[in-house]
């Protein structure tokens, strides 16, 4: 999985959300982290997406997974519907083993003492949303991400990770 799509803080819009889904795939993202407040069905119908033709893994099904976040009020039924669409909830926290044996966590980030965590057990890869703006930053032994937000920004941002080359891409999201 060389290429993570990062995409977080939908809060309902799912045709923003479907338009940032489809510039990650166009960015041949391998698969896609929403890193929460998703605040609603219709973004989760806008995640449960097939690869394209130009994909290696075309016509199967996109692999996505989430975490919510505090927005996401009612997050039981979400992840219910969440799974009944194929899709992957590892809700609070998620992590990715990479090729290399470096570990990628991912959670929303307003659990505090979760980031603190991940950084004092010198996690590789850390990625979250909730501020709504895009960073890239190294904190002691921890790369951490955010990939930006669609709503309470100038411009909605989403982004993709090279893991094998640890290139960092942020993407805009037309709103019109």
């Amino acid at each position: 999985m060389p290429i993570i799509g990062l995409l977080s803080d939908s809060h309902g819009q799912a045709e923003l959300t479907q338009k940032a889904a489809n510039i990650l795939l166009k960015n041949h993202a391998d698969l896609i982290i929403h890193l929460g407040d998703i605040c609603s069905t219709e973004v989760l119908d806008a995640l449960a997406m097939h690869y394209p033709p130009s994909h290696t893994k075309a016509g199967t099904q996109v692999e996505v997974h989430l975490v919510f976040g505090n927005s996401d009020y009612d997050y039981k039924s979400l992840g219910v519907y969440a799974h009944s669409l194929g899709l992957i909830v590892d809700h609070p926290t998620g992590y990715l083993k990479l090729s290399d044996g470096r570990t990628l966590a991912y959670t929303h980030g307003h659990e505090h003492r979760t980031l603190s965590t991940l950084i004092a057990n010198h996690t590789p890869f850390i990625c979250h949303g909730h501020t709504h703006r895009k960073t890239d930053f190294q904190q002691d032994q921890s790369r951490i991400i955010n990939p930006g937000a669609f709503t309470r920004v100038t411009i909605p941002t989403v982004a993709t990770l090279n893991t094998d080359t640890d290139e960092l891409t942020f993407h805009p999201v037309p709103s019109s």
